[in-house]
């Protein structure tokens, strides 16, 4: 990196280091050394000679033969001599055709990471505008020299080879290292200088050095490659770092290894989190709706027509139990992923006619449901408790519905995040409310002693206040989400049609088909804003977008003996890239 100016003699390089032998031995843990152990008496060098102790600047110095004007270290301040006992990452950086990419001279990564060349020149105190920088992978056993960068800023001549060109260089101010080399010897003997092939991805600085943005591409992977870019540098050797540097050696060349780390960094199915509360609120509501349709007078709606077996009589109370279910998928573009979901749970409720007209009710409900994004792991698991009221009004042909609901979930999200460096696991519980409601308005046209058609128009609005997600195991990438609120607010308009058949029982049995088409008012994105927990930057990741518009359809089918009622329903949503089934079964007694 920085031409350093040889040429003093041993006898007077060791005469100075005896007189500043004193030097406080604690002035190198004020560094960022690496993991290792301070060699705190002789350093040999690799031509076998040796000096006392490397403290400070000053002996580092004379450790090097660097000299004024142009010294390397600043003498006053503490140094060090580390023997690495683990893998370490440090930057050289260079200029193509004049400097060499392997050498001795190296900095830590956040000494560089984010500057324009013209910066970093500065900030080393280097001769010349460096245009390239390699990554040097430094193996355990390998004795480093660390000191503070000397300011270079005189106004002296050249004077090749050891002062290539006239000052000022830079202002220096930052801890730079000195490979002494790998050595079996505590003190660094005999010590073998790393190979070239330790200085790898070799690549020009560009606009910013070690910037992930320009190969991290949009979306997902962009979100997080900007983030990291704009962060204050992780300190070296800690966490942070460690993943910093895996994710450097994959910027290089082919972008998909890179692209497919910050994917994985992201987080992505948080984002997808609310689409699957939304999806079993919906199969709740749905259940509300079958209820309040039958809690009509006649049961009209579901059998088709005023002669159908009522489910009650002003006065009796009905109860009723359903199992409920739902399978999806909302899919995503190319830079988010596909989610799959299911619901699964039970609900149970009454309801009681006050008049002809007139019926009201309640339910309570447990569901439990699983989702993951395709090919990106994420996955999780969720237990909902939904309470709700609802109550139907219909004087004659004409009928509103309406529905109001509140539900709390639980539950616990995991991914796994594994490139090349990394391999981790992390969770986070979760914990959201949701407020429910729904309306319904039609109008019966006979069309027969049997058969009815009653277009409708109706309102379904859902809102998810998820809490803030601190997720575990993953050390610095951890991600910290903050709270958020997510609504859809679907309307509706649409028709269904209604078949009482006779089949030679005391009651016919009640068909009905539904088709309606939906258009969702509030936003469709599904998004969160986080950061990870060894960072400072936040970025917004984006989940699988909800459909703005859904075809939706549904099959029916009842059955009355008596006080009690089979039920069945069948209810699909479709747009581009979305789809969701839902069934639901139950039993409804009269008392």
């Amino acid at each position: 990196m920085r031409a350093r100016q040889a040429g003093r003699r041993v006898a007077t390089v060791v005469s100075v280091l005896l007189a500043v032998g004193s030097a406080a031995p604690a002035l190198g843990q004020m560094l960022p050394l690496p993991p290792g152990d301070v060699v705190s008496g002789l350093v040999y060098r690799r031509d076998g000679t040796s000096v006392p102790f490397v403290r400070t600047g000053a002996d580092a110095n004379a450790y090097i033969f660097s000299t004024a004007p142009t010294e390397s270290f600043v003498n006053s301040a503490a140094a060090a001599v580390v023997r690495t006992t683990a893998p370490t990452q440090y930057v050289r950086v260079y200029t193509e055709g004049t400097t060499r990419p392997v050498g001795g001279f190296i900095a830590g990564s956040d000494t560089v990471r984010g500057l324009t060349a013209a910066e970093i020149k500065d900030k080393l105190a280097l001769p010349y505008l460096p245009d390239s920088l390699t990554i040097v992978r430094v193996p355990a056993g390998t004795c480093i020299l660390t000191g503070t960068g000397a300011p270079i800023l005189g106004n002296f001549p050249a004077n090749p080879p050891s002062i290539p060109v006239g000052g000022p260089w830079g202002s220096g101010g930052t801890a730079q290292s000195s490979l002494i080399g790998t050595s079996n010897d505590p003190n660094c003997a005999n010590p073998q200088f790393l190979p070239s092939d330790a200085y790898t991805n070799r690549q020009l600085i560009g606009d910013k050095a070690l910037a992930y943005a320009p190969r991290a591409g949009g979306g997902n992977a962009g979100a997080i490659g900007r983030a990291l870019d704009r962060a204050t540098p992780p300190a070296l050797f800690g966490d942070m770092d460690s993943v910093y540097n895996s994710l450097d050696l994959l910027n290089y060349g082919d972008s998909d290894p890179l692209q497919s780390a910050l994917q994985q960094l992201s987080g992505e199915v948080y984002a997808d989190l609310p689409s699957v509360e939304i999806e079993g609120a919906r199969a709740f509501l749905g259940v509300l709706r079958q209820q309040v349709s039958q809690s009509r007078s006649g049961g009209a709606a579901m059998a088709g027509g005023p002669t159908a077996a009522s489910p009650g009589e002003p006065g009796r109370p009905n109860a009723w139990i359903a199992g409920l279910g739902s399978v999806g998928r909302q899919s995503g573009d190319g830079d988010r992923h596909d989610l799959d979901f299911d619901v699964l749970g039970v609900a149970v409720g009454f309801n009681h006619r006050l008049d002809d007209g007139l019926a009201v009710g309640g339910a309570l409900a447990f569901s439990s449901s699983s989702f993951n994004t395709r090919r990106l792991s994420g996955d999780g698991d969720l237990s909902t408790v939904s309470v709700g009221l609802y109550a139907s009004y219909a004087p004659a042909a004409w009928y509103v519905d309406g529905a109001l609901g509140y539900a709390h979930g639980w539950g616990t999200v995991s991914r796994a995040i594994a490139f090349p460096g990394i391999d981790r696991f992390a969770a986070a519980d979760t914990d959201s409310n949701l407020f429910l409601s729904g309306v319904e308005t039609g109008y019966r046209l006979a069309l027969g002693d049997s058969t009815d058609l009653t277009p409708f128009a109706g309102f379904q609005a859902i809102v998810v206040s998820q809490d803030s997600i601190t997720e575990s195991g993953a050390g610095a990438v951890d991600l910290r989400i903050g709270g958020r609120t997510v609504t859809s607010a679907q309307g509706m308009l649409g028709a269904e049609l209604a078949h009482r058949l006779d089949i030679g029982l005391s009651a016919p049995l009640g068909l009905s088909l539904r088709a309606a088409w939906s258009h969702d008012l509030a936003d469709t994105e599904r998004s969160f804003d986080g950061r990870f927990e060894g960072s400072d930057a936040e970025f917004s990741i984006e989940g699988a977008e909800a459909p703005r518009d859904l075809a939706k359809v549904g099959v029916g089918i009842s059955l009355a003996a008596q006080a009690a009622t089979l039920f069945l329903r069948y209810d699909g949503s479709f747009a581009d890239g979305y789809r969701s089934q839902a069934a639901t079964g139950g039993l409804r007694v009269s008392f």
